[in-house]
This record gives structure tokens, C-alpha cells and sequence, in this order.
């Protein structure tokens, strides 16, 4: 272990050595420049030196000490990831000109300004040099930040009162028309390196939830659900269920299997974690919408659009993605339209669904199952009624306001499921 004690200045070793002087010969001369006082200063210098070397060498050997190249070929040692070091970001940009011209390179080096108007510009340039022919009107060139680090991502169809132009002269007169430029990264600092390479060896040790998903990903699963023990009766035991299915959400046997038995090498010993599979299950919904006015005061196909977007992002959630709740879909309608009163489930069956208006999921029915169900919905499964508020604090009431359910199919004729539990 190297002295927790400082290293000394050459001022106290020259101390020390006038000291060891006069207890040997009291007449020494030992003032600055005489050729003890040279000698001394020689060795004070040598020994100082030789300190720190010792100190250095001593804290390569430890990760809480090492630094820069030390500290990269330690955490390299122990199979760690590389640091991540200073680069910069790289897109493209579209050039043109009014007409066909000359031909031309637009050179590697070339740069492009972007400014917003009372701003600074900021420069990307040309990151290899392209030939252009006499016919070319528009052209794509890959551009690079001038600067490293995240903050020169740019991406001009986004932005609003900006300029864009080429700052070095060409042969013609080119415009810029757009520019996308991803972020770079700024070199990590020894502490950032050093946490990182600590959280990723934490995170790869049995029993961690980061190692498990990653190893039955690497089996085949495209989807992997795990449940702690607690989270059905309170008590913490660990892991204890873990579903997984392709990328169809679908759990074939052999999928299964070869999870159970990877399992074995990322599980903690004695835990009896259990591999199990999804069952899709398809849902069709009945929403009922009571407005606050009568629906003729609103754009009623826009209404019912919105009310369908939000069970579409209700299941789209992975919180919902096992425990479905009715109270929680009628949150996510009430968010999509604030205009709406209430909202209930009719009785109506539409569509080649599995099931129609689910009802709450029952935790303890994930005790014994062997797939777990996962409520699959689409825009076509889902119809809309608004009706006309029953009081007087809209405009209208009675069956007036009452619209035919009618299913809202999605854009295109495609669709999109969202997923929940029974």
C-alpha cells in the first residue's frame, strides 16, 4: 500500500539533509549554494521523483485510483466496454441550384452555416467530397459537426426562423435545403468510465433482471416479462415468474424450453424462477361517451377518432401490458377528449374477437396459469356511441343527441394491437 502521507516538498528534504549534516560535522556549510546544499538539492530532487513513481505505480493497481490510459487498460483488463471518447456527429445535407450548370466537386471540408436569426452560427462540414454532373439540380452530401458532443444534432425541417447557406465559395451558386445531423458524445470522464464499467458488472451477475432478459433474448425472445415474487402476495422472494414470446407475441414450446434452460446459467442457485408463455387473446369494446353537449355541437367522426387513439394508447403502455383495468381505459378516453361526461361499456359484441368488454384482471389467476393471457385490441374491434348528456347542463338531451355506433377503421386498412391481461 503507498503512504497516506504527502509527498515531501524539496524544501524539507533539503531539511532533512542540513539536519543529518550538522549532527555529523557542526562547521558544515550548508547555505544556499554551497556544494552540500547543491548535493542535497540533487538528491531531495531524485528522491521526490522517486516518490511519485512509487505512488503512481501504486495506484494503477487499484480502480478507485487509476486514471486516464491506466484506467482504460484496467477496465479492459476485467473485459469492460471502451471508453467512450470525443466524436461528432454525422448526417447529410441537400444542396441545390436554380438550373443545370457546370460541373463540380464540392469538397470534403466545405462548410455549411446554420444560424437562427440574433444567433451565432453553427458550422457542419462536407465529410467527403462528392462529383457533381452538369445536369444535377439537387445533390446529397454527407456533412459532419465542426464541434463534438450531443448538442450539434440539428434537424432543419423542425426548425422555424432559421438560415442555412454555404459558407465556402463553389463553382456555382448552391442553396441549402435541408440538413439532418445526429448528436456526437463528449470523452467520459474517469468517474463517468468507471461508474458505468461498475453498473454493467452489476447488472451482468445472476439473478439481475438486465443478465436474464439479456440471455433469453439471446435464445430468441423478443419479449421478456418478469415478476417478482411480491408482486401478487407481498412476499419478496426474488424472481419467481418470467413470460416471454417472439416477436408475434406468440410462445412456442420450443421457445420455452430453450429459455427454461438458459435460465440455469443467470438464475441464483435454489431459486425455482418458472419460464412460462403468452396467450393472445383478442378484445372488441363498446364505448359508450356521454358528452357534456349534445354531440351535434361536435365534429363527430374526430370525437369518435379520438376517443379510439385512446385505448390505442392505453394498451400501448407497458404498464397495462398484464393487468387490465376498466377504470384505467376510461382515464386514457377522458384524456384523449376532455369534452366527455362519463363513459361506460355496452353489451354489444362486435367483431371476431375472443372476448368482448373484459372485465379486471385477477391477480391471483397468474398463480396457475401456464401462458399468460394478453389482451390484444385494434381499431376495428373497437365502436363508439356518443350520446347527448340526460340533465340540463348541455345543449340538447334524450335520444336527440344519440349517434349509430359506427367502427372506426384504421388509415389504409391497417392496424395496430395494443396488449393487456385478462
Amino acid at each position: 500500500m503507498p503512504s497516506t502521507e504527502p509527498i515531501p516538498t524539496s524544501a524539507s528534504m533539503l531539511q532533512v539533509a542540513n539536519a543529518e549534516l550538522w549532527t555529523r560535522r557542526r562547521t558544515c556549510d550548508v547555505h544556499s549554494g554551497s556544494v552540500y546544499n547543491v548535493h542535497a538539492g540533487v538528491g531531495a530532487l531524485l528522491w521526490i521523483l522517486e516518490a511519485n513513481r512509487d505512488k503512481n505505480s501504486f495506484h494503477r493497481c487499484y480502480m478507485d485510483s487509476c486514471v486516464g490510459d491506466d484506467l482504460d487498460w484496467r477496465i479492459g483488463r476485467f473485459g469492460g466496454p471502451a471508453r467512450v471518447q470525443d466524436t461528432k456527429g454525422k448526417g447529410n445535407a441537400v444542396l441545390k441550384r436554380e438550373d443545370t450548370g457546370k460541373a463540380g466537386v464540392v469538397w470534403d471540408g466545405t462548410r455549411i452555416a446554420v444560424a437562427a436569426i440574433g444567433q451565432t452560427p453553427r458550422f457542419y462540414r462536407v465529410a467527403e467530397s462528392l462529383y457533381v454532373s452538369p445536369r444535377t439540380t439537387s445533390t446529397i452530401v454527407m456533412v459532419e459537426a465542426q464541434d463534438v458532443g450531443p448538442d450539434t444534432a440539428i434537424d432543419s425541417s423542425k426548425l422555424v426562423s432559421t438560415r442555412m447557406w454555404v459558407e465556402d465559395p463553389l463553382w456555382d451558386v448552391w442553396q441549402v435545403q435541408s440538413l439532418q445531423c445526429e448528436g456526437g458524445t463528449f470523452r467520459e470522464t474517469d468517474a463517468e468510465y468507471r461508474a458505468r464499467w461498475r453498473q454493467g458488472r452489476t447488472e451482468r451477475r445472476p439473478g439481475y433482471r438486465a443478465m436474464i432478459a439479456a440471455t433469453l433474448a439471446d435464445q430468441g425472445a423478443a419479449h421478456v416479462s418478469i415478476f417478482d415474487s411480491n408482486y401478487m402476495d407481498g412476499t419478496d422472494d426474488g424472481i419467481c415468474r418470467i413470460f416471454v414470446a417472439d416477436e408475434q407475441w406468440e410462445s412456442p414450446k420450443a421457445l420455452v424450453d430453450r429459455c427454461m434452460l438458459a435460465l440455469d446459467s443467470v438464475r441464483v442457485a435454489g431459486c425455482d424462477t418458472q419460464v412460462l408463455g403468452v396467450e393472445r387473446i383478442e378484445a372488441s369494446f363498446d364505448i359508450v361517451a356521454t358528452l357534456w353537449k349534445d354531440p351535434s355541437n361536435y365534429n363527430i367522426d374526430a370525437v369518435k377518432n379520438a376517443i379510439v387513439n385512446g385505448v390505442m394508447l392505453y394498451f400501448s403502455g407497458h404498464e397495462n401490458a398484464f393487468v387490465f383495468r376498466r377504470v384505467g381505459l376510461v382515464g386514457a378516453i377522458l384524456q384523449s377528449f376532455p369534452q366527455i361526461q362519463d363513459v361506460t361499456f355496452g353489451t354489444t359484441s362486435y367483431g371476431p374477437s375472443s372476448v368482448s368488454n373484459p372485465q379486471d384482471t385477477q391477480i391471483e389467476t397468474i398463480r396457475t396459469v401456464v401462458a399468460i393471457p394478453m389482451l390484444v385490441t385494434d381499431r376495428h374491434l373497437v365502436s363508439v356511441t356518443l350520446v347527448a348528456p340526460t340533465d340540463n347542463t348541455g345543449q340538447g338531451g334524450g335520444d336527440k343527441g344519440q349517434v349509430p355506433a359506427v367502427p372506426i377503421e384504421p388509415p389504409g386498412g391497417g392496424s395496430w394491437g395494443g396488449f393487456g391481461v385478462l
